[in-house]
């Protein structure tokens, strides 16, 4: 395969404070989330951005993981 034909494959940003958004990142084939748990929530809240964070993690690892091709390293 020559580099021309490599698609690119860039991270979804998503604010951890909309448990919504994240779930729709999942449901619409990305490949990769960058949750943001500062810049993109307001301090009130930080909390809940975590705790949506870590129900995402748990229900989002292992089909990230199947999507994620061979030859990509999950970190």
């Amino acid at each position: 395969m020559s580099d021309q034909n490599i698609i690119p494959r860039l991270p979804l940003f998503t604010p951890g404070c909309n448990i919504s958004f994240l779930d729709k990142a999942i449901a619409k084939g990305a490949e990769s989330v960058i949750v943001d748990l500062e810049d993109a929530v307001a301090p009130e809240r930080k909390e809940m951005a975590r705790d949506n964070l870590q129900k995402f993690s748990i229900q989002s690892l292992f089909v990230l993981m199947e999507r994620t091709p061979q030859n990509l390293k999950v970190t």
